[in-house]
């Protein structure tokens, strides 16, 4: 007849081993999401700053007789 102990604790071995194997998976799934919202975040500051950078050029340029255009709408001062 089969030890029935040994196969139990075969079993509980598996299970913890499996266990383990998803626990890093999900912390590699969450490392890897949290790395590329990061990028995603300092891509888009990258881009407000040059927008602001852009602005503030432009207000340091001459003074021109031609209203402001934005968005097709004239902006008078």
């Amino acid at each position: 007849m089969a030890d029935n102990n040994n196969l139990g604790n075969e079993w509980k071995n598996t299970v913890y081993n499996l266990g383990e194997a998803f626990f890093e998976l999900g912390r590699t799934v969450i490392h890897s999401v949290k790395k590329g919202v990061d990028v995603a975040y300092d891509y888009m500051n990258e881009k407000e700053d040059d927008k602001k950078k852009k602005s503030s050029s432009k207000k340091h340029s001459a003074p021109s007789d031609e209203p402001e255009k934005v968005d097709g709408i004239i902006i008078e001062e």
